[in-house]
């Protein structure tokens, strides 16, 4: 690979690799050492063998958080790998700890360039009240992008909103500008999450936000109740754009 992509130096060619190899070294490996950076300490177990389909991909634990979490790398056609991670919550599988009752999860590799942020929007996009039940019934909590290793934690309530801002503003887009808007959307996601877990969300950092990824950032914002009292305190930014619709 001329470019020298996370791909190649993670192992080889994708090319070279079979599917679960992809997998395993693309996505599951760097989303464990992910892990193992967080704070408390997570509990690991993924199956001996790549191969093995009675389990997870990975289970991760800690005190009052278990996720049982569904992987996929997607390098091309990306129908049949969402259709994968759409009904692995309905299987039955074994599990190695019983308590506390799981959370579902999905880690998805993305090939650069990350035009599939796009087509999963879109993909979404088609019918927002069947994946809200979805994301109820089956206990949804976290959707992991892992990109050349490094790992984005979008909560699934918060990516199903932001679905629908993503199809409001994108509706008779052209192909290239819907990349856009769904490139900005994640990245503003990602910044913002980034900043309230280390308590540095402030007017400043608002400002910053809202210059580099317009009024999307501050929308997105308004999504978590644990941000809504930061929002306040950053002086009428909120007053940009109007409050989301939370009644559906």
């Amino acid at each position: 690979c001329p470019e020298r992509c996370y791909a190649c130096t993670a192992g080889g060619p994708i090319r070279r690799m079979n599917k679960e190899d992809r997998e395993d070294r693309l996505v599951v490996t760097p989303l464990i050492d992910w892990f193992k950076k967080q704070k408390p300490n997570w509990g690991i177990h993924k199956p001996a063998y790549t191969t093995n389909a009675r389990g997870w991909d990975i289970e991760a634990k800690r005190e009052n958080e278990y996720l049982l979490i569904e992987a996929k790398y997607i390098g091309g056609p990306a129908i049949s790998s969402f259709a994968g991670l759409v009904v692995a919550p309905l299987a039955k599988r074994d599990l190695h700890w019983k308590r506390p009752e799981p959370w579902c999860c999905w880690a998805i590799g993305v090939k650069p360039p990350r035009n599939m942020y796009q087509i999963f929007f879109d993909y979404m996009a088609r019918n927002s009240e069947f994946w809200k039940h979805y994301g109820e019934d089956l206990r949804m909590k976290y959707i992991f992008f892992v990109r050349e290793g490094e790992v984005t934690r979008i909560p699934f309530t918060y990516f199903l909103r932001m679905t629908k801002l993503y199809a409001d503003r994108a509706h008779g887009k052209t192909l290239e500008e819907r990349r856009q808007i769904a490139e900005r959307a994640l990245a503003a996601l990602h910044k913002i999450l980034e900043l309230n877990q280390k308590d540095e969300l402030n007017e400043k950092t608002v400002n910053e936000l809202v210059e580099r990824y317009w009024e999307l950032a501050v929308v997105t914002l308004d999504e978590g109740r644990h941000l809504n009292t930061k929002i306040a305190r950053t002086k009428g930014h909120t007053r940009r754009v109007p409050r989301p619709d939370t009644t559906t």
